[in-house]
């Protein structure tokens, strides 16, 4: 009676985590200063926020069919959303989505052919 009681609370808990987790990232796509970090936001803490749900439904439906479904379900979403978001991302860098002010370092321009700061502001200026 009180192991089902604990296991129970531990269940309800982490459904209160995930969803917490969801809060934050939605929180983070309203706060974060540019797409950089609003994707970031959004892939992390929404992945973690929906695995703790579905690690709930694997203990809780215990038929084999929801089990699959779970499963299944976790894979892609581990799979899918750092992929998604990596591209994402990619794709607003070479669309030249501005990086926040506090970006010091960026990595990916030697492997890109996106003009650098200076050289957009020698075509700005006229002069080379």
């Amino acid at each position: 009676m009180v192991f089902n009681l604990l296991i129970e609370l531990i269940l309800s808990l982490l459904v209160l985590v995930g969803g917490l987790f969801c809060l934050i990232a939605a929180i983070g796509l309203i706060r974060l200063p540019d797409v950089y970090t609003r994707m970031h936001a959004a892939s992390k803490a929404v992945m973690l926020g929906l695995l703790m749900p579905l690690t709930v439904a694997l203990v809780v439906f215990a038929d084999i069919e929801s089990i699959i479904k779970a499963v299944l379900t976790i894979f892609f979403v581990v799979t899918t959303t750092p992929v998604a978001a990596h591209l994402i991302a990619r794709a607003a860098y070479k669309e030249g989505a501005p990086a926040c002010d506090l970006t010091k370092v960026d990595e990916y321009h030697p492997y890109s052919e996106r003009p650098s700061a200076v050289q957009i502001n020698l075509f700005k200026d006229g002069e080379i």
